[in-house]
């Protein structure tokens, strides 16, 4: 994906400064940053004055997180299944942190709606 965004990026500054030569490109785009050669940088300003890079976000760097695959049976609504929903939620819940209370109210209200017609369906997939 890296080497995708590299030729992107590669492509749009030659097209950018046509009557410019492929070195002049490197110097002006493309940097060495600590043990990382060719990053897409821009010179901005420090804090202290000096002037300082901004790189674009390393993808290599991503850390990979992995899920637990989701049973065939599962069914959110289902009571049931309630405490392995749950742990879903508690294991995200920095995600949830980031909300503000009114959407976490309305996911809830929402949430308990949708059980509630679900347990009057009697538990079936489809309206009758």
């Amino acid at each position: 994906m890296e080497y995708l965004i590299f030729r992107r990026l590669w492509r749009w500054s030659k097209r950018r400064h046509p009557n410019k030569g492929v070195e002049w490109v490197r110097k002006k785009y493309f940097h060495a940053l600590g043990t990382r050669n060719w990053v897409f940088a821009i010179p901005v300003p420090q804090s202290d004055g000096s002037m300082g890079l901004l790189d674009l976000y390393d993808l290599s760097g991503t850390e990979i997180r992995r899920h637990n695959k989701v049973k065939g049976a599962y069914n959110p609504f289902d009571p049931m299944w309630e405490n392995s929903t749950a742990k879903s939620y508690v294991r995200d819940a920095w995600q949830l942190d980031a909300l503000p209370a009114a959407v976490g109210n309305v996911v809830s209200l929402a949430r308990r709606s949708l059980r509630t017609l679900w347990l009057c369906s009697d538990g079936r997939d489809r309206m009758a």
